[in-house]
């Protein structure tokens, strides 16, 4: 088996691979969908060229999530507008860096990460 980026340069004409749990490479969802019911786990992986590595859930893929992740916390502005932050985002972030809170809602989130961001010295 090749390298997702070794498939996506030997079709350069697919703008998607689907990847069965098995490591099999389909250039049509429907076949990987064939395919993948007959596998014990049945998961399917989309690789969407440029972002070949985006949608792998390999260990890889989740310390660098989590990597960004750091890297955005220290680059936020908690005392600026709360209307600045987004809901959505501040829940995936606190997610990709553990953080629970009690409801998910914006003003805990970002009292949450505010914390975690001076627990750690505002990445200085």
């Amino acid at each position: 088996m090749g390298t997702i980026k070794t498939y996506f340069d030997n079709y350069p004409g697919a703008d998607n691979l689907y990847e069965t749990s098995d490591g099999q490479v389909f250039l049509e969802k429907a076949k990987a969908e064939t395919h993948a019911q007959r596998l014990k786990e049945g998961r399917i992986i989309t690789h969407v060229r440029g972002k070949e590595d985006a949608t792998d859930d390999t260990e890889a893929a989740k310390e660098a999530a989590y990597a960004t992740a750091k890297k955005t916390l220290r680059g936020l502005d908690f005392t600026a507008d709360e209307k600045t932050f987004e809901q959505p985002g501040l829940l995936k972030l606190a997610k990709t860096l553990g953080v629970v809170t009690p409801d998910n809602k914006k003003a805990t989130l970002i009292a949450a990460l505010s914390e975690l961001q001076a627990a750690e010295g505002n990445g200085q």
